[in-house]
């Protein structure tokens, strides 16, 4: 083993070589795994994957995989996508990378590949607009704030049951009118001929390191008739409540701001 391919195979990436044909000659650990198998030197041809897919899951013929594309075209190949498959049946979808080798007088030798595996990201961009989705079509409302407060989405659910739209809502500053301060915010609303009363669950939101980086609120809407709201005092007293809970989350991030959808009661609504 070479000092280059000593160096790459200490690299957490996959990588792998081959020569003009397109037959392997190294692939380091990293390969290895991501592929689920060890390919033979000088046998294996294109990729050492046991079967390769287009990225929209139709089968892809190691012959046309980019990394032949490459060789067989002279350039480099990229903004592609593409799957393994390993011999247990599990998948990786990777990006690749393949890229031409010359010799001094610009002669092609063969070829170097580097697999990013974005099987992680994929999923994660997979959940994200599959909860995207429930947000759009749910009927309740569902809020994100930073941990300043800002509101920053706001669905359809939001519009229909505190009678802001979306322009009036995203990223305007805490005490506006924009943080629900109408009389009664989150509690009742009048629409048409009922009351709606907004219970509300509450979320932190975290990167991946655990940092709160603000929160998500879903608030329900249930249609009760006008003498069954809570007036005056008993709904003061309701929304203190509703504020102190708020408060507990903003406390458990560290935010001075509370994060709930209602507004604290200000001097001028007592």
């Amino acid at each position: 083993m070479t000092n280059s391919q000593e160096l790459l195979e200490t690299l957490p990436v996959a990588i792998y070589t081959t020569d003009a044909a397109g037959r392997l000659t190294f692939f380091n650990q990293a390969a290895a795994d991501l592929w689920g198998r060890r390919p033979q030197l000088g046998v294996d041809q294109w990729c050492g994957a046991l079967r390769l897919y287009w990225a929209d899951g139709r089968p892809l013929a190691h012959s046309d995989c980019p990394m032949a594309v490459a060789l067989k075209q002279g350039k480099p190949v990229r903004g592609l996508e593409a799957i393994a498959e390993r011999p247990d049946g599990s998948r990786v979808r990777f990006v690749p990378f393949p890229t031409l080798l010359h010799d001094e007088s610009g002669q092609l030798t063969g070829a170097f590949n580097l697999l990013m595996d974005v099987t992680e990201r994929y999923d994660a961009e997979l959940a994200s607009a599959r909860l995207g989705a429930i947000v759009v079509s749910s009927d309740d409302a569902i809020v994100s704030k930073t941990l300043d407060g800002i509101v920053t989405s706001w669905n359809a659910g939001a519009c229909n049951i505190f009678g802001y739209d979306e322009g009036e809502m995203i990223v305007l500053v805490p005490g506006s009118r924009q943080r629900l301060d109408r009389e009664a915010a989150g509690l009742e609303v009048a629409l048409d001929d009922a009351a709606v009363v907004a219970s509300e669950d509450c979320a932190v939101a975290r990167d991946v390191v655990g940092v709160g980086m603000g929160c998500q609120q879903v608030g329900h809407r249930q249609s009760v008739p006008r003498d069954g709201v809570e007036q005056g005092p008993e709904r003061r007293a309701r929304v203190d409540e509703d504020c102190d809970s708020a408060r507990l989350v903003a406390d458990h991030v560290g935010v001075r701001e509370p994060l709930g959808m209602h507004a604290p009661l200000d001097d001028h609504r007592r």
